[in-house]
């Protein structure tokens, strides 16, 4: 734990970067690269799973960024990235289902839609959101 606050304040940092850069995105450029990032070819979601928005969230997190103890900001970056999920299904690229996360809870989980999947591999996810 010591050795570690090297890494921790390096992980704030770049958690802050991350979360602020996401935030100021027009909400068109949020949904795409949640898109593009997430439910693309090589995203997390890319393969039929379903996300949640933490595990949306967590795409974005890198190895350094991990290392960050504050939960606020992570907080913050769920929130803008729950904005970016809505756009993308107020567009119909991605579709909700209550999903279950654990033996005792539930939450929800989003997937790409036919409409998504045609989206991202002509390369139309903005105008399809716009």
């Amino acid at each position: 734990m010591f050795g570690n606050a090297d890494k921790r304040e390096a992980g704030v940092t770049e958690l802050r970067d991350q979360t602020n850069r996401l935030a100021s995105l027009p909400l068109a450029a949020l949904g795409a690269e949640i898109m593009t990032t997430v439910f693309g070819p090589q995203g997390p979601g890319g393969n039929g799973s379903f996300m949640t928005d933490v595990t949306t969230a967590n795409a974005f997190i890198s190895d350094t960024a991990a290392w960050s103890d504050e939960d606020a900001v992570r907080q913050q970056l769920i929130a803008v990235i729950s904005e970016g999920l809505q756009v993308l299904e107020h567009a119909c690229l991605i579709r909700a289902q209550v999903i279950r996360i654990t033996d005792v809870s539930i939450g929800l989980g989003w997937m790409l839609t036919r409409s998504g999947a045609a989206a991202l591999a002509q390369g139309r996810v903005v105008e399809a959101i716009s």
